[in-house]
């Protein structure tokens, strides 16, 4: 499991002898769904690995799950996804819970609605967060990487945490306008999220998930046509020693995510922009206080019915005082394109029908702070890189 055991693994143990009941009632009594979807893909890239070593070309990148809900009564739905993931480094898990929640209804009419979710529950964070787990509900094969960071290796961090979701919903005129809050346990970082926050090394430390919150207020005006959100996350890292280990601190991180989305018929127009607080502190070195930013500008047009075509510019920044690198290469030494990101993407993506898709996508990409460390231990990053990917995917 890629979470400490909490309120979610007490969900789900329970989840089952409630299917149990429910079956062996009348059929007619069973409300359900069962869903599921498997993904292959392929990587192919010059300078950079990801995925795995896809500069040798890696298929290292594969999705499988299965989700279910049951609607106990008219206000009370309990839902779950098992899923099985590998995405080269950044992802090495394999078989996780990937949420389980219980979603109670207080208030429900076509005007408003109140409810509260308890469980490990998704994270309402810019546009595709809490839809990232299947790749027919995402942008293209992988997200925007400098908002959603992909890359990164933190997607079970970002993506569900045990705890509670309150939410609601309000219906003003052409507006229809949403909240949803999050707060979650607080919890222990397993061996491979160690890594992956620690860029790959492995450290003799705990590090533990505290005070993680987040927040999303959502507005759909004219059915969808122009979407507005606002998101925030807040979260801190705190680091305790193991065997007498020398480093023990912490990391505070703010994220706030502004997203903005216009559908026509036959294209669409998608705009993120995100700005991230770091604070760090360690008894090796003195506070630090770092601001960082990324956005991404997306255009999907659907130029046949079963075809969309993708074009995407994805930029991101550790300090967006100094985007260039250039005042961090002054005073360090080191490399500038390690500071920054620009990703260039063209994709397109054939759906013949309900339950096949098929994805390509070309990257050509400028800058390493995004390049996955763990896929490339060993090389120094290369400043220029390209990468092709190929995803083949069935749901039912």
């Amino acid at each position: 499991m890629n979470h400490s055991p909490g309120v979610a693994i007490r969900s789900a143990a329970l989840l089952f002898p409630v299917l149990l009941w429910a079956a062996s009632g009348p059929a007619a009594a069973l409300d359900y769904q069962l869903h599921g979807f498997a993904a292959q893909g392929y990587s192919f890239s010059g300078g950079n690995n990801y995925f795995g070593g896809s500069t040798q070309g890696s298929s290292d990148f594969y999705e499988l799950g299965v989700n279910g809900t049951l609607s106990m009564t008219p206000n009370l739905l309990l839902s779950a996804q098992g899923l099985l993931r590998r995405a080269g480094s950044t992802d090495e898990e394999g078989l996780r819970l990937d949420y389980a929640q219980a979603d109670y209804r207080f208030l429900s009419s076509p005007d408003h609605d109140l409810g509260l979710r308890l469980g490990r529950v998704k994270n309402p964070l810019g546009f595709y967060n809490d839809t990232r787990d299947v790749v027919f509900t995402r942008p293209g094969i992988t997200l925007p990487s400098s908002i959603y960071l992909e890359n990164a290796g933190l997607r079970s961090i970002l993506f569900s945490r045990d705890g509670a979701q309150l939410y609601g919903g309000l219906q003003l005129g052409d507006h229809d306008l949403s909240l949803e809050a999050n707060a979650a346990l607080d919890s222990k970082l397993d061996e491979q999220e160690k890594r992956q926050v620690a860029g790959g090394i492995e450290l003799p430390v705990d590090i533990d998930v505290k005070r993680f919150h987040v927040a999303r207020l959502q507005d759909d005006w004219n059915g969808g046509v122009l979407k507005f959100a606002l998101s925030y996350l807040h979260g801190r890292l705190e680091v305790t020693p193991q065997n007498n280990a020398p480093v023990e601190g912490y990391l505070t991180e703010n994220i706030w995510v502004a997203s903005a989305r216009y559908n026509a018929r036959d294209f669409a127009l998608t705009a993120e922009y995100e700005l991230a607080q770091t604070r760090t502190a360690t008894n090796l070195a003195p506070p630090q206080n770092l601001s960082g930013d990324s956005f991404y500008l997306q255009g999907e047009y659907h130029f046949l019915p079963q075809w969309t075509a993708l074009l995407r510019y994805d930029a991101g920044f550790f300090d967006r005082h100094d985007r260039d690198g250039d005042a961090y290469a002054a005073r360090t030494g080191g490399d500038r394109y390690s500071q920054f990101t620009h990703d260039e993407v063209l994709g397109v993506n054939w759906q013949p029908g309900e339950h096949w898709g098929v994805w390509a996508e070309y990257h050509l990409i400028q800058g390493s702070s995004e390049v996955p460390q763990g896929d490339n231990v060993g090389r120094v990053p290369a400043d220029h890189s390209s990468l092709f990917q190929v995803m083949t995917a069935f749901r039912f």
